[in-house]
């Protein structure tokens, strides 16, 4: 059991995949999340995977499962997520528009972005990005 879901990152000639175990339903706030905090990044397509990464295993730092990287696919239950770095798109809808939710990410609640801290919050309450 789980909610298993792979994020595919798009390179020029390579592709890479991060794992999520439990996280499936989240999958799509953290990369927004990520997009978001990352911005500046959006054009370096190293420190942009990482950023994705850490907003993936932001509770789960020191955890010995839950999360992988590898160069294929992990067991999907769910869609795979892909991120084009060529593109500057995420399933096709361009970074900007994921950002500014024009583009349609499949999220299961109504979400805002916090002028407190630039992240998605599900409610009100804002964080401080921790939970």
């Amino acid at each position: 059991m789980g909610a298993r879901r792979n994020v595919k990152l798009i390179y020029k000639e390579n592709v890479i995949y991060f794992y999520t175990h439990w996280g499936a339903e989240e999958l799509e706030t953290d990369i927004k999340n990520a997009l978001i905090r990352g911005k500046n990044r959006w054009d370096d397509e190293s420190y942009l995977a990482r950023i994705i990464f850490s907003e993936m295993i932001k509770d789960e730092v020191m955890g010995e499962t839950g999360f992988g990287i590898s160069p294929y696919e992990i067991d999907p239950e769910y869609k795979t997520i892909e991120i084009n770095f060529n593109e500057n798109t995420v399933d096709g809808i361009p970074f900007n528009e994921v950002v500014e939710e024009k583009g349609s990410l499949s999220f299961n609640e109504k979400e805002n972005i916090c002028r407190q801290c630039g992240r998605i919050h599900s409610n009100s309450i804002c964080d401080g990005g921790m939970k």
